[in-house]
């Protein structure tokens, strides 16, 4: 699946309004209340997507004339209570005239024209959260697209049509702030801190040692790169016949159930190139997941199983399984080679409407290897 970056701002304008009129058609209720910043706060209207007593999504759109940008802001916080509500995410537009210094982007699918909300990992803090930071922790919801300028990352967060934007936009603002915390920060966005910080191109060189506090924790020694798992976000579904398949944007929903799975029985490890390791007691598990079971994603998957397989073995100094992860078996032919011939373990998934990922075949990937040479 190839993006690209709508830059037409007359498009921009109308796809943020489109946005807006999807939200506004979803709220539950609205309140006055109190939005903290870290140099302030601000009271205005606040409308609540859910209709739950606590921790309920919120949104906040208004258009700034002087600095040519529409600010839609997310969050999570209570209905009726006196307390400042703080920002998960912050969506900023062009529109105006159109530039890349603010975070909020929509990219459009080349060959089917569906169009996506997604975020160019700019985030602050009194000072910028290093862009690069952020996207290698939400390394499994990041696309290439190409703009008239080149081809960039993107954090892809939602098809705009989709019919559960609401919980997409939930699910992408609580696991962006767990993995900005993750990573030592916080992603609440001062409206002063933001227009300073993207009034520099996002092409500037920003040293890190001035852009931002050190960001996430350092690898371990002898780890090679790989880190305690962060969380990722992933967007909505998209089915297709005969065989199943899911956007780019739910890789990161996968991932995360395998990583709540194994966690149960070891260490999860990744890297921006590992989807995860299970760091187990005699043995280390390592996952490639695809969205697509066609042969073009399962042989690039069995190349990464392949490649990676040896460097976990270095860093970890075990033995590591190889574990192929995708919505469904490849052909027969295929999944006899993979399985028998390479000795790579399968296991499939199902989503949900709602986005509920459901793994089969991870019970014999976590059985013991006595009891899986029984069962062989």
């Amino acid at each position: 699946m190839g993006y690209r970056e709508i830059e037409d701002i007359g498009r921009i304008r109308k796809l943020g309004t489109k946005l807006n009129e999807k939200l506004r058609d979803h709220y539950a209720r609205s309140e006055v209340r109190r939005i903290g910043y870290p140099n302030g706060s601000e009271h205005t209207e606040v409308l609540f997507l859910e209709d739950k007593a606590a921790d309920a999504l919120w949104y906040v759109r208004w258009h700034v004339q002087k600095h040519d940008k529409m600010v839609l802001l997310l969050g999570h916080g209570g209905f009726g209570s006196n307390e400042s509500l703080s920002i998960d995410v912050q969506f900023n537009f062009p529109v105006e005239e159109y530039h890349r210094r603010f975070g909020g982007v929509f990219l459009e699918d080349a060959a089917t024209g569906e169009v996506f909300l997604a975020h160019r990992g700019i985030l602050t803090l009194r000072h910028r959260v290093p862009k690069d930071k952020v996207l290698e922790a939400m390394a499994a919801d990041v696309v290439e697209a190409r703009s008239s300028r080149r081809v960039d990352e993107y954090i892809l967060v939602s098809p705009l049509e989709s019919q559960i934007l609401v919980e997409n936009l939930s699910d992408f603002s609580r696991r962006l702030r767990s993995t900005i915390r993750n990573l030592g920060v916080e992603p609440d966005v001062a409206a002063g801190a933001e227009e300073a910080a993207e009034a520099t191109s996002e092409d500037d060189n920003i040293p890190e040692d001035t852009a931002a506090p050190a960001a996430g924790p350092v690898p371990q020694k002898g780890r090679g790169g790989l880190r305690a798992y962060f969380e990722e976000f992933s967007g909505a579904r998209r089915a297709f016949t005969p065989k199943k398949a899911f956007p780019v944007s739910y890789h990161g929903k996968v991932v995360h159930a395998l990583h709540e799975e194994m966690a149960r029985r070891g260490e999860t490890l990744k890297s921006r190139a590992v989807d995860l390791v299970a760091d187990l007691h005699r043995e280390a598990v390592l996952f490639e997941v695809k969205t697509k079971a066609d042969s073009q994603s399962v042989y690039a998957a069995i190349g990464q199983l392949a490649v990676h397989a040896p460097s976990v073995t270095r860093i970890l100094q075990k033995p590591v399984r190889k574990v192929l992860v995708v919505p469904d078996f490849p052909m027969n032919t295929l999944r006899h080679v993979i399985q028998n011939d390479l000795g790579i373990q399968i296991v499939t998934y199902a989503i949900s409407a709602r986005g509920r990922v459901t793994l089969f075949g991870l019970e014999e990937v976590c059985a013991s290897p006595k009891l899986r040479r029984v069962r062989g």
